[in-house]
Formats: structure tokens, C-alpha cells, sequence
């Protein structure tokens, strides 16, 4: 079985409370933490090594729900570590934003906002400054590359 911190799958009664608060399962009816936690505590992670576990928002609610404390969220992030681990694929988005962290230091590109006239917003509209490049940005490349190389 899988070891994930204080956690414990096998508490899991699969009340649903999870999925039940869980912001993504809302838009993805295919995402369930509580499916994901039992596929867990029955010991078929290989099952759950898919796609779907990097859907998780990180946002908790699934912990702050759970009444038995299991704390789907950290269960999920333990298998994306497994998943990387093994040499799963993680989404493409993922690696363009480390790209994009490691050139400007910054998660997303600076973009333009359309508001419901399809009228298109700047922040030089609005008297604001460009973003700027982030300070740390060699420190970021250089851990990067680390992590890159396995070194970190």
C-alpha cells in the first residue's frame, strides 16, 4: 500500500464528502478523490497511475471535508510524485510553466483581457507598468536545471 505521511487511506469509508466539495469534480464528473482513495487503500495504484491525477487543484476542500481526516489531496500528490518517479508523462502545460518560471521568473506571460463588449484591456490601458522579469531568475534556471538532472 501506498505510504502518504500521517495519512491513512485504509480510514476511507467512502462517504463522498470529498468529491462531494472537491472544485474539480464539479466541472469533471470523471474526477472523484474518494475513487482515487479507494483505488489506494485497495492496493491498485497502478490502476489510478493515469492521466486524471493531475486534475487536482490543490485547493484542500477534500481535506477540510474528510471526516476521517484521510486527506485525499496529499494522496494525490503522493502519486504524482510516484508517477514522475516511474517515468509517467506529466501534462505539457506543466513543463511550459516551469519554462516560463525559469526565463522570467514569472508562472504565466502577461496577457490581455476581453470584457463582455469583446473590447481588449492591457495593463498599459489601465496606466500600469509592463510586469517584470523576476529578480531571481538565474536562481530559478539554476534549480531548474537541477531538478532537471536529478540533483535535487
Amino acid at each position: 500500500m501506498l505510504k502518504v505521511g500521517f495519512e491513512k487511506p485504509e480510514k476511507c469509508f467512502q462517504c463522498g464528502r470529498c468529491t462531494s466539495s472537491c472544485t474539480v469534480s464539479r466541472i469533471l464528473k470523471d474526477y472523484r478523490p474518494n475513487r482515487i482513495v479507494g483505488f489506494v487503500r485497495h492496493g491498485l495504484v497502478r490502476k489510478i497511475l493515469d492521466p486524471s491525477i493531475w486534475n487536482c487543484a490543490r485547493c484542500l476542500k477534500c481535506v477540510e471535508y474528510c471526516p476521517q481526516k484521510v486527506a485525499p489531496a496529499d494522496i494525490v500528490l503522493n502519486l504524482q510524485y510516484q508517477a514522475v518517479s516511474e517515468g509517467i508523462p506529466f501534462p505539457e502545460a506543466y513543463r511550459a510553466m516551469v519554462e516560463e518560471v525559469s526565463k522570467t521568473g514569472l508562472a504565466f506571460q502577461e496577457m490581455n483581457v476581453t470584457d463582455r463588449d469583446f473590447e481588449t484591456w492591457s495593463r498599459e490601458s489601465f496606466g500600469l507598468p509592463p510586469f517584470r522579469v523576476g529578480k531571481h531568475v538565474a536562481k530559478i534556471s539554476e534549480i531548474v536545471s537541477m531538478i532537471e538532472k536529478g540533483d535535487l
